[in-house]
């Protein structure tokens, strides 16, 4: 088993939908019939009102519905994460060992069915459908740079990528796509983003939409400290770095988008400060102050404020500082800062 992770399947959440209807994954979790009239208590909390549900988007997903407990909406697979405590890798593993499902890729039809719709306003939009790869020396090595490490990418859900599909509503048949390079997927379950460090042209693709909040769902209930910043890297260096534990971060998908003013608040009171920590660049500190005012708004001054790497150091965010100075100094630099 290379890198601490046990044998890879390269299986996507959308294949196995074509095996394994939703509704069986829930009962799995609930060991109860599945019913869009039933009630139910939570499984993923102490709960004795029945009073969690199923709805349907208009794409077919599925949603648990609980408005007792944080994320209020959970996929199939996302309860199944939550349940059991491991990523989308491993839930995969135990879907296909319980559904004795084939782990051969070539086993499945060639167009997953959409498991991909816009949460915001549920208009139909394209559909990213890749297929996964093992990490290489060279996906490891370029993850290092920023201290993060294989293991970080299974918790987060981000995936070498071999291959990926762009299936538009409005075109007769996916479009594929041969990354040049090194090519990941973060995997949101119902959104994918995806990162091509060394391109030019095609960096980012993605079919998230602004409330689509990386980390999100492993935050606490309430807590002392929030840093926002506008990448998966940067969140992860925060993370990893070795700071003190009041500290939770969450990315928004970058510094232009900024979620709906409902999870603004919800952010805003589940913590007693928040910084934002955007790049150092023009851009960045405007879109910074854009989302201090929007949060002071919410609920005043107090305990809201933004930071950056001061312009002297010559870099606009820490995956970039980190690269080049190290982790001590990057350390030295946030302790500082924050």
């Amino acid at each position: 088993m290379p890198y601490g992770y046990e044998e890879h399947i390269d299986l996507t959440p959308g294949q196995i939908l074509q095996k394994v209807p939703q509704e069986r994954i829930f009962e799995l979790i609930l060991q109860q019939p599945f019913s869009f009239t039933a009630r139910y208590k939570s499984p993923l909390r102490e709960d004795s009102n029945p009073d969690c549900r199923f709805e349907s988007r208009p794409d077919g997903t599925i949603l648990w519905v609980d408005f007792g407990d944080l994320p209020t909406h959970r996929t199939c697979f996302r309860m199944m994460m939550d349940y059991t405590g491991v990523s989308l890798e491993r839930v995969i593993h135990i879907l296909c060992s319980t559904f004795n499902l084939s782990t051969d890729a070539a086993d499945y039809p060639d167009s997953p069915i959409s498991f991909f719709e816009d949460t915001t306003n549920h208009k139909q939009r394209a559909e990213i459908i890749y297929t996964k790869r093992e990490y290489s020396k060279k996906d490891i090595l370029y993850w290092s740079k920023f201290i993060i490490r294989p293991e970080h990418l299974l918790e987060d859900n981000v995936f070498a990528v071999s291959r990926y599909y762009i299936n538009n509503p409005s075109k007769e048949k996916p479009v594929s796509f041969s990354p040049v390079g090194l090519c990941y997927a973060i995997d949101f379950l119902d959104a994918v983003k995806i990162y091509q460090p060394h391109s030019l042209k095609y960096k980012w693709i993605s079919n998230c939409n602004k409330n689509h909040i990386g980390n999100y769902d492993n935050l606490p209930a309430t807590g002392n400290t929030l840093i926002i910043t506008k990448s998966y890297k940067d969140h992860r260096v925060f993370r990893n770095i070795g700071l003190d534990e009041a500290y939770s971060v969450v990315w928004f998908q970058n510094e232009g988008i900024i979620p709906s003013e409902d999870i603004l608040r919800v952010l805003a009171w589940r913590f007693s400060y928040i910084v934002v920590f955007f790049d150092s660049d023009e851009p960045g500190i405007k879109a910074g102050l854009e989302l201090k005012a929007k949060l002071e708004k919410i609920r005043g001054q107090v305990g809201i404020c933004m930071t950056y790497i001061p312009k002297e150091y010559g870099y606009k965010d820490v995956g970039e500082f980190i690269e080049k100075e190290g982790q001590r100094d990057t350390l030295t630099l946030l302790t500082n800062l924050l």
